[in-house]
């Protein structure tokens, strides 16, 4: 490997080392080891993750609006000085109960030499598919357009500009003004710009296979809660394998972001208590707002299905009328940062005289048809994807799990985890259900050339919460079976 390959590779890994592990301490930090003892210590990791690169780009954005100088080196001062603090306060109290825990829930008979070799086979396949991935987005660098011009581009001129003051953010030529754009992962870019001092796009498609990893070690750690190690695997290498969503990583487009965060969200429905649920939901609500223009009904989907979940809860003694107001406001909370920093990254594209803009067609279309016909045809184009081989099965035991799991709420009234752990399950199967309602209202809406986005977007689209349905279908089987069922 040349020096001018390896320096970049090795500045941008550290700059995604420090979300890292600031992340996973603030996590720790609010969590204590619950969540480790929910996903295991890689699934921990993963979330982390997530929520450090929200926390680092939302800092290094404050950086580049204020005009600090030395944006880069600021932020990376304060995000390992808060790593610090936290970890030494964490030292005092170190313990590995929290893996302890997740082995003890995910605990079965020993298995053969056979078994063992197959389990070992699989690992190397997935850390294959991982290294792929993330080794082909680094040759691909800014090959898709959508990359370069949502989200790439805005990276590099932050990087370049040392904030929003130049002449990209006074002037626009194109049709299709992407400025206003959420704009974590533009940041995120920038951030890995400033590690590496260099506006070279390859080395910022790491991000990509980050993202990719953390999305397979959250995934891997719901399914191993509630299935046996074999089967654990062989849906996270199945999940790995998704057309789709291997597109989406060599892109390094923001979807795949998004389907983490969603994934994230429905991890913590799952399989997270009330008190953890509070403290950590609004980490994936908040990353989705500011990763895509999906993510605003994303995030009402999640909190929907976060007050879902609490209105479920058996054992309260409290009213209904009490419930219902707790459970709205426990929603209201965990919306309340995204709805924050949302509004002051829309405060600021005022400022600086951009227009907020979130389905801007190019030509108006004329169209007879309603807005009812047009959500049948969003329907039936975005069904149609569903038809791809990688991901159709998984779509249909979502489906199948569902309804069963639906059916058996309304027709018994049982109490006690396997009760509790099946209305888990109909809270982050909401997710899913809403979220693709509200993509299909909203696109029915749009004055465009509605077949030409659909062609474009609707695979994208679905990927968003295809994860996260695969998930809830293991999960949906092991709480109907009974004996693994998280909770």
């Amino acid at each position: 490997m040349t020096d001018d390959v390896l320096g970049p590779l090795l500045a941008a890994l550290a700059a995604l080392l420090v979300p890292l592990l600031l992340g996973r301490q603030v996590v720790r930090a609010l969590a204590g080891r619950a969540l480790a003892e929910a996903l295991g210590r890689a699934g921990e990791w993963a979330f982390g993750f997530g929520a450090g690169v929200t926390l680092v780009s939302v800092a290094l954005g404050v950086a580049y609006a204020a005009r600090l100088p030395a944006p880069g080196a600021v932020v990376a001062a304060l995000a390992l000085a808060a790593w610090g603090v936290l970890a030494w306060r964490a030292r005092r109290r170190a313990s590995s109960a929290g893996t302890a825990a997740f082995a003890a829930a995910c605990s079965e008979p020993p298995s053969g030499p056979l078994a063992r070799g197959a389990r070992c086979a699989g690992w190397l396949l997935l850390a294959a598919l991982v290294a792929g991935v993330g080794v082909a987005s680094w040759r691909a660098a800014a090959g898709f357009p959508d990359t370069y011009l949502v989200w790439q581009l805005r990276g590099k001129v932050l990087y370049l500009d040392q904030g929003f003051g130049g002449w990209f953010w006074r002037s626009w030529t194109t049709a299709h003004d992407n400025r206003s754009y959420p704009p974590l992962i533009s940041l995120a870019t920038a951030w890995i710009h400033e590690a590496t001092r260099s506006a070279d796009v390859r080395a910022a498609k790491l991000l990509s296979a980050a993202f990719f990893t953390a999305l397979l070690a959250v995934a891997h750690g719901v399914l191993r809660r509630v299935l046996g190690r074999g089967a654990a695997l062989a849906l996270t290498l199945a999940l790995a394998g998704c057309t789709t969503l291997v597109m989406l990583g060599l892109w390094g487009i923001a979807d795949l972001p998004m389907a983490c965060q969603v994934l994230c969200a429905g991890a913590l429905l799952l399989l997270a208590d009330e008190t953890l649920l509070l403290r950590l939901l609004a980490f994936p609500v908040a990353g989705a707002v500011l990763t895509k223009n999906e993510g605003l009904p994303v995030a009402l989907a999640i909190a929907a299905a976060c007050a879902l979940r609490l209105l479920l809860a058996r054992g309260s003694a409290a009213g209904l009328g009490r419930r219902v107001a707790r459970s709205l406001g426990c929603a209201a909370a965990i919306l309340a940062p995204a709805a924050l920093l949302l509004g002051a990254w829309w405060a600021l594209c005022a400022s600086l005289g951009l227009p907020l803009q979130f389905m801007k067609p190019e030509a108006g279309v004329a169209t007879s048809a309603s807005r009812g016909q047009l959500a049948l045809y969003v329907a039936h184009e975005m069904g149609a994807r569903v038809a791809d081989p990688s991901w159709l099965p998984g779509w249909i035991a979502f489906a199948v799990m569902t309804l069963l799991l639906a059916g058996r709420m309304a027709l018994r009234r049982e109490v006690g985890p396997p009760a509790e752990a099946r209305s888990r399950c109909l809270a982050a199967a909401t997710v899913v259900i809403l979220t693709g309602l509200a993509y299909t209202w909203v696109l029915s809406g749009y004055q465009g050339d509605l077949p030409y986005l659909l062609r474009l977007s609707a695979g994208r689209l679905v990927a968003h919460t295809y994860p996260l349905a695969l998930v809830v279908a293991a999960c949906g089987a092991a709480a109907l079976a009974g004996p693994r069922a998280p909770g």
